[in-house]
C-alpha cells in the first residue's frame, strides 16, 4: 500500500479534520469543556476506518459505532490485565472479565465483516486487485498472492491492530503532543506562527503544505520519542528519550542565553531553589509526619512562589467539572478543610438532596417501577427558582464527587462507566425488541424494562 493511495485519501482525511476543529469551535462558543481524550479517539476512528477500511464513519458527528464501543472496553482490560500482579483471570472471572472476553468476541465478529466486506468489493471489481483502494484491500490483495503463506486470521490480527492503535495510542499520542506545546508557550508560539505562514487555510490544506510544516513535524518526533506510541508499556526504559528532553532543555537555555534572558545556570538553580523551598522539613526546621504534612507544606510555599490568591488558584479551567469538584476539595483538603471521618459525607449528601427537595417543591415518594401511567414533566418557568435548583443539585454533586475521592475514585471514569453500562443494556433492549418484530412505537414500557432487567442479571450472573 503505497503513497500513492494516502495521497488520494489526503481530501478526506483534511475533512475529518474539519469535522474535529467544528466540534471544538462549537464548544468554544457556547463555552463548553471538551472531553479531549474521547474526542481525538472519535477522530483516530474516523482517519483509521477511511483509510484502513474505505469507511466514513464520522462517530465525530453520529456518534459512537459498533468498534469503538468495544474498544473502550478491551483496551482498560488489557491495560489492567498488562500490570496485574498475577493472571487471576486464568483461574476465576469478575465481571468485568467476562465483559472484556464479550467485547473482544464481538470486536472479532465485527473485524471479519469487515474482511468479508472488503472481499466482496474485490470479486466484484478484479481491478482493486492490483489497484486496491485501502489497506484491507492491499492487505487482502498480497494474501491471495501464491505461497503468500497470510490467512483470513493474520489480516484479521493486522486489522486488529490497526484499530487498537487508531483509538488508543494514536489519540493519546496526540493528547501527549497538545499537553507538551501548552506547557511551552514559545514552542507553541513557533509551531502556529509556522502554520499560520505555510497553511493559513485549513479548508484547502494539501499534503504538500504538511510536509513543509518542519517545526511542527520536529515538535511531533520528539514528543514520540518522549513518550513512545505503545498502549501499554510498563517497563519501557526511557533513558534515550530524557537524553532528548535534556538536550532540549540545553538547547533552549542556550537560545535563551543568547537573546539575553535566562542561561542553563539560572534554570539550574531555579529549579535547585524551589525543591529547598517547597520542602522545609527536609531543608528547614519545619515537621512533616505524615504524607499529608508534605503535600500541606509544599501547597503554602508554592502558593506563596506563584503569589496567588488562593490555595485554589492554579486549577486549569478546562477541567470537566466533576474532576474539578475532586480536585477542588482535595486542595482544601491538604491544609485541613475536611471532614474528619468520610462517612459523613454521606449526612452532607442526604442534607443536599433534602435542600434540592425543597426547591424542587413537593416531591411525592413514588417508588421505582413502570407501574403507572406516564406523567408530564413541568418545566421551571422562574427563571430565579430554576437557578435556586441548579444551584442545589450542583451541591448535591459536588458531595458525590467529595465521596468518590475520599474512597479513592476517579468520578469521571466512574460515570463514563455507568454511560457504557447503560448504552449496552438499552442496545439489549434495542436487540430484544427487533427480535421480537417489534419497535419502540409499538412496545410498552413494561416489555422494554423487562429487557433491560433480564440483561442487567445476566451481566451479573457471568
Amino acid at each position: 500500500f503505497a503513497p500513492k493511495p494516502i495521497r488520494a485519501y489526503f481530501p478526506a482525511l483534511v475533512n475529518v479534520a474539519l469535522r474535529l476543529q467544528r466540534r471544538w469551535d462549537v464548544a468554544a462558543t457556547e463555552r463548553r469543556q471538551i472531553d479531549l481524550s474521547s474526542d481525538l479517539k472519535r477522530y483516530t476512528v474516523d482517519i483509521i476506518a477511511g483509510l484502513a477500511f474505505g469507511q466514513d464513519v464520522n462517530t465525530l458527528e453520529a456518534g459512537d459505532n459498533v468498534i469503538q464501543q468495544h474498544l473502550d472496553f478491551i483496551l482498560p482490560g488489557i491495560a489492567r490485565r498488562s500490570l496485574s500482579i498475577m493472571p487471576y483471570w486464568r483461574y476465576f472471572k469478575l465481571p468485568r472479565d467476562h465483559q472484556l472476553e464479550r467485547s473482544s468476541a464481538a470486536l472479532r465478529t465485527e473485524v471479519y465483516a469487515l474482511i468479508a466486506q472488503a472481499r466482496a468489493r474485490m470479486q466484484a471489481d478484479p481491478a482493486l486487485h492490483e489497484k486496491p483502494s485501502n489497506l484491507l484491500e492491499a492487505m487482502l490483495a498480497a494474501a491471495d498472492q501464491p505461497g503468500s503463506g497470510v490467512d483470513n486470521d493474520m489480516v484479521a490480527g493486522n486489522v486488529t491492530t490497526m484499530l487498537l492503535a487508531g483509538e488508543d495510542t494514536t489519540a493519546n499520542t496526540i493528547a501527549w503532543l497538545l499537553y507538551l506545546l501548552r506547557s511551552n508557550p514559545l514552542t507553541m508560539q513557533k509551531a502556529v506562527a509556522e502554520v499560520k505562514q505555510l497553511a493559513p487555510d485549513s479548508a484547502s490544506f494539501k499534503l504538500e503544505q504538511m510536509d513543509a510544516l518542519v517545526y511542527l513535524d520536529a515538535a511531533v518526533q520528539e514528543a514520540m520519542r518522549l513518550k513512545p506510541v505503545g498502549p501499554f508499556m510498563p517497563l519501557e526504559a526511557i533513558t534515550e528519550e530524557l537524553g532528548d528532553l535534556l538536550l532540549q532543555v540545553v538547547l533552549d537555555s542556550q537560545i535563551g542565553q543568547d537573546e539575553g534572558r535566562f542561561d542553563l545556570i539560572g534554570v539550574i538553580e531555579g529549579i535547585t531553589a524551589k525543591m529547598i523551598h517547597r520542602h522545609p522539613h527536609v531543608f528547614g526546621e519545619e515537621q512533616a509526619h505524615t504524607a499529608s504534612d508534605v503535600l500541606t507544606h509544599w501547597e503554602r510555599a508554592k502558593q506563596a512562589e506563584k503569589q496567588r490568591a488562593s490555595l485554589l488558584d492554579g486549577i486549569p479551567i478546562e477541567l470537566p467539572a466533576l474532576a474539578k469538584a475532586a480536585r477542588l476539595s482535595k486542595k482544601a483538603a491538604r491544609v485541613g478543610y475536611d471532614f474528619p471521618h468520610r462517612a459523613m459525607l454521606f449526612d452532607k449528601l442526604r442534607e443536599e438532596l433534602a435542600e434540592l427537595s425543597v426547591e424542587l417543591g413537593e416531591v411525592p415518594e413514588i417508588a421505582a417501577s413502570v407501574d403507572m401511567a406516564p406523567v408530564s414533566d413541568e418545566e421551571i418557568d422562574d427563571p430565579q427558582r430554576k437557578a435556586r435548583v441548579e444551584s442545589e443539585l450542583g451541591d448535591v454533586l459536588f458531595v458525590v464527587a467529595n465521596i468518590a475521592r475520599r474512597w479513592g475514585i476517579n468520578p469521571e471514569e466512574a460515570l463514563r462507566s455507568s454511560n457504557r453500562k447503560f448504552a449496552d443494556r438499552f442496545r439489549a433492549i434495542e436487540r430484544g425488541l427487533a427480535s421480537a418484530g417489534k419497535t419502540f412505537e409499538t412496545a410498552t414500557l413494561h416489555e422494554m424494562e423487562a429487557l433491560y432487567q433480564a440483561y442487567k442479571r445476566k451481566m451479573k450472573s457471568e
